[in-house]
């Protein structure tokens, strides 16, 4: 498998793309995984959803995430929430991410925001920079936890430092209603600003 990297960073794929078929062929489910992304890239659906499904029951945690995705988008909560839950058992930041917003707004459990940031947490622990902004946005609105300004700047620059645009969004906000800090238009413009780069929709309404 990391033969097959080697060759793909050494921009040589038909050398990669072999190695990776071997690889999956002895039952190596991140090389799976990669054959699956290289179907999606060729607009192979059908290819592309079996071999995330094999890369899934192999025990590929980005796999086990996407194949919870495909539940979601379906309304089908339950066993979407079963495939975050091993994915993140296998150390997925965006499966504890999506644990803690089923937690937050009731989808397959009981709406739970304790759970909901102990997920949220767990995600940041492990780098994502969405779960910091979600975080933060927790302690901006006082859902389920005391109205916290220092908190949730503290969690924004957090996430802000991990360039998520949610995170970005939230210090914009801040600024631009004097929540914690000094009312201040133009810094609040320049978050949002970069918070729209970094592909957050909400940021081009302001």
């Amino acid at each position: 498998f990391q033969v097959g990297l080697a060759h793909f960073k050494a921009d040589n794929a038909k050398e990669g793309g072999e190695w990776l078929w071997k690889a999956a062929e002895n039952g190596h489910a991140e090389a799976m995984f990669r054959i699956s992304r290289m179907f999606t890239q060729a607009g192979d659906k059908d290819q592309a959803s079996a071999w995330l499904g094999r890369a899934a029951k192999n025990g590929s945690p980005d796999a086990m995430f996407l194949v919870g995705l495909t539940f979601l988008q379906v309304d089908e909560n339950s066993q979407a929430l079963d495939w975050f839950l091993k994915a993140s058992e296998g150390g997925n930041a965006d499966a504890m991410v999506m644990i803690g917003r089923m937690y937050q707004e009731g989808l397959a459990v009981p709406k739970d925001t304790s759970n909901a940031l102990q997920w949220l947490h767990r995600a940041a622990e492990v780098g994502s920079g969405e779960a910091m902004g979600r975080i933060a946005g927790f302690y901006m609105s006082g859902d389920g936890v005391p109205e916290n300004h220092d908190q949730a700047m503290y969690w924004c620059m957090k996430g802000a430092e991990k360039g998520d645009g949610r995170a970005m969004y939230g210090i914009g906000g801040m600024y631009e209603y004097g929540m914690g800090v000094s009312q201040n238009a133009g810094i609040a413009l320049e978050w949002y600003e970069k918070s729209l780069q970094r592909g957050f929709e909400q940021a081009a309404r302001k």
